[in-house]
């Protein structure tokens, strides 16, 4: 226990207020608009609005079979506070950000030292404006991942440093826990099979028996709500799934044409790779640089990015890119070699005091929270949409984000040595990967402006169908749940995909409630492929409607009783091109700005 209390140190005032000023940086994002909600947030937040004034209880994320709700349920009891509203929604990732740099540094302290576990928290203070997006990213995912990967590692080292005999009771919240961070994101596997072969080795002689009767008690009790839903919820195509069949959007080329093809015999403009070499340059050259926070240094956009374009700026910065993917994956080689000999070499004199079972349990602890890192990296890279989507999947690689100051522990052990130029050269290298998060920050207020318009043509576009009465309408994915959470429900609204089929609707009452109305609308981004094919549609029928701009969105509004038909059906022109995409994980397969 006395090991455990080290956080307690001088150290632990300073880096408290360290870790309010990062929440802070972050409240003021959101106080100030500085992202639109999506679809996604909006989701979450339809599912608080049910808890916290209807009495629901989603166990998981609407319109698919994995992602707990744990962000509901917070935001639930944030809205009975302060009111529904995008900054009590928001607010709840940042309190779990909070609590993860507080737990991160704890873990930090076990395994390393108090210093470096302090210097630590500099790295997380900023970010770039993908990282930020990602950390205040209402929507499942990497706040929860994040949270429960350092919790769980935690805990294991917290329990196995227990002197006295470890009760059942431990081990049934052990199993609790990890339960748990498995129901709120699946991604959090890789750090609880490490944390769990760290809790078996060393505690192998008591985890037998009724210690591990209850430790399997409290890991179905942590996943039970997901054991409930496949056990109770019949498999649907309308939804998203992990494994098996589920939602596919498909993927339309109604207009195929040669624009944007360079001409015939012209030098290429993108560099396109083959598979597997594909699937390792988009992990280092833009997943795991993306996911790290080095795009702050040398900012590129996804276009640009992958394909990689050939002009000088974006080959610039994806050297630069490059560099910082290759060096992650190098220091993380070497920490782990460190670890990895200093563990095994005390393993063989199989030490008997306390203080050389501790020594032993820190460089276990070490290999296997860099393990972690280490195996999400792996099988991300073995991924398809490693090399097909790098820049949006750079998502799945929140452990690396976790772990991104653990792996810079040996330049930290380097510069702490007698000064002299190698002492010089290794601070330098150590300082630079901590400019990013403060020029990313910077970077991000400079966007302000662009991002408060954004939200606020939400609102206007929300202000604009209330006045024109058009209350039940079809859209498109992104934009459907944001202005049902955004109206708080007095708009209602049905997913149409790019061919104007039925598309992912999370949540199928309101599609229920928008096929039941007399009168309809429809609601799109102008000049996009819905927009076209609607208009067309429209006057091929020839259905009288009333057309209105508002907010860079047509819409569309159908006389009283009026219904096409055929709308929600594939065109027979149609049929030969569509091919289907890998399922839209959680839906996250865009940043957006």
């Amino acid at each position: 226990m006395r090991a455990f209390f080290r956080i307690f140190s001088p150290y632990t005032l300073i880096s408290s207020g360290l870790i309010l000023v990062a929440m802070l940086l972050r409240l003021l994002l959101v106080i100030y608009g500085w992202q639109s909600i999506d679809s996604d947030e909006g989701t979450m937040g339809i599912m608080a609005l049910h808890v916290a004034y209807k009495g629901a209880h989603p166990l998981l994320f609407y319109g698919q079979d994995y992602m707990g709700t744990l962000q509901a349920y917070l935001a639930a009891g944030l809205f009975r506070l302060f009111g529904p509203s995008v900054i009590t929604l928001r607010f709840t990732t940042i309190l779990l950000y909070g609590i993860f740099l507080l737990a991160l540094y704890a873990l930090l302290c076990l395994l390393y030292t108090n210093t470096f576990a302090f210097f630590s928290l500099l790295f997380f203070i900023g970010g770039s404006e993908e990282l930020l997006f990602r950390q205040l990213d209402t929507a499942g995912g990497a706040p929860d991942v994040a949270l429960f990967a350092v919790l769980v590692f935690l805990y294991t080292i917290w329990l196995i440093r227990l002197e006295k005999r470890r009760s059942s009771l431990l081990y049934a919240l052990w199993g609790f826990l990890t339960g748990l961070a498995i129901w709120a994101d699946p991604l959090v596997l890789p750090f609880v099979g490490m944390a769990t072969l760290l809790l078996f080795f060393f505690c192998r002689k008591e985890i037998k028996g009724a210690a591990l009767f209850w430790l399997f008690v409290g890991l179905l009790i942590g996943l039970a709500p997901q054991i409930y839903d496949k056990v109770m919820i019949p498999p649907s195509s309308e939804r998203l799934t992990l494994i098996g069949p589920g939602y596919r959007e498909p993927v339309y080329n109604i207009h195929p044409s040669t624009a944007h093809r360079p001409p015939s015999g012209a030098a290429p403009t993108t560099l396109n790779l083959p598979m597997p070499l594909a699937q390792i340059a988009g992990s280092v050259l833009v997943s795991l640089p993306i996911a790290t926070g080095a795009n702050a240094l040398c900012p590129l956009t996804p276009r640009l990015a992958w394909p990689i374009h050939l002009d000088s700026y974006t080959l610039t910065c994806t050297g630069l890119h490059g560099l910082w993917g290759a060096g992650y994956i190098f220091l993380l080689g070497i920490a782990l070699y460190q670890s990895g000999r200093a563990f095994f070499t005390g393993w063989r004199k199989q030490p008997n005091a306390s203080k050389e079972r501790n020594f032993l349990l820190r460089q276990a602890g070490r290999f296997a929270f860099l393990g972690s890192i280490g195996g999400t990296i792996v099988l991300y890279t073995l991924f398809p949409q490693a090399a097909q989507t790098p820049w949006p999947s750079s998502r799945y690689l929140v452990g690396a984000f976790v772990g991104m100051t653990a792996v810079l522990f040996p330049l930290w052990k380097q510069i702490r040595r007698p000064q002299n130029i190698q002492a010089f050269c290794f601070t330098a290298l150590l300082l630079l990967p901590l400019t990013a998060p403060a020029i990313g920050y910077v970077n991000t207020l400079q966007q302000l402006p662009a991002k408060q318009q954004q939200a606020a043509n939400q609102h206007m576009l929300i202000e604009t169908l209330l006045k024109m009465q058009v209350t039940r309408f079809y859209t498109d994915y992104w934009t459907c749940n944001s202005l049902i959470f955004l109206s708080t429900e007095r708009l209602i609204c049905t997913v149409l995909d790019n061919g104007l089929n039925l598309g992912l609707n999370r949540y199928p009452p309101y599609k229920e409630e928008v096929a039941r109305a007399q009168t309809v609308g429809y609601v799109f981004p102008e000049n996009s492929m819905q927009d076209q094919l609607l208009r067309t549609k429209l006057e091929q029928q020839h259905v009288p409607y009333s057309r209105v701009s508002a907010s860079g969105f047509a819409i569309y509004r159908l006389e009283y009783g009026t219904r096409l038909t055929g709308l929600h059906r594939l065109p027979e022109y149609l049929t030969q091109l569509i091919t289907y995409e890998l399922p839209v994980s959680a839906g996250r397969d865009r940043i957006r700005g």
